[in-house]
């Protein structure tokens, strides 16, 4: 699937170049980008496999998997921000901007595959 190759060499290629700027903030901005990434991908690739099943299916598993994602998210964050020797600003505003820069791909990735085909 393309848009995993995509997916990826934006997350990690943007976190190479912001981290060669901000060298003090690698590791926050790594984490920021992590979980954004590892969940879009992860969304990416299940809802594709479900639409080539039963497109009918995919309105059901993006429910279940909107309560997942807010789920991880929450434990996410938490764990990295108690636990994690990260300077916290850094790693809100890298994932902040990860979060809605994947989602925008996401939905416009799913808005092709879902659009009608022509006959």
């Amino acid at each position: 699937m393309k848009i995993s190759i995509y997916l990826t060499l934006f997350s990690f290629g943007s976190w190479g170049l912001v981290a060669g700027f901000i060298p003090t903030a690698v590791f926050d901005i790594f984490w920021g980008m992590f979980g954004p990434w590892l969940v879009g991908l992860i969304t990416l690739i299940i809802v594709k496999q479900a639409y080539d099943k039963d497109p009918e299916s995919v309105t059901a598993l993006m429910m279940k998997s909107f309560l997942g994602k807010m789920i991880f998210y929450g434990v996410y964050i938490t764990l990295l921000i108690l636990f994690a020797a990260l300077q916290k600003v850094q790693f809100i505003i890298s994932f902040t901007v990860y979060f809605i820069v994947l989602h925008i791909i996401e939905a416009l990735y799913f808005q092709a595959i879902f659009k009608p085909k022509k006959s």
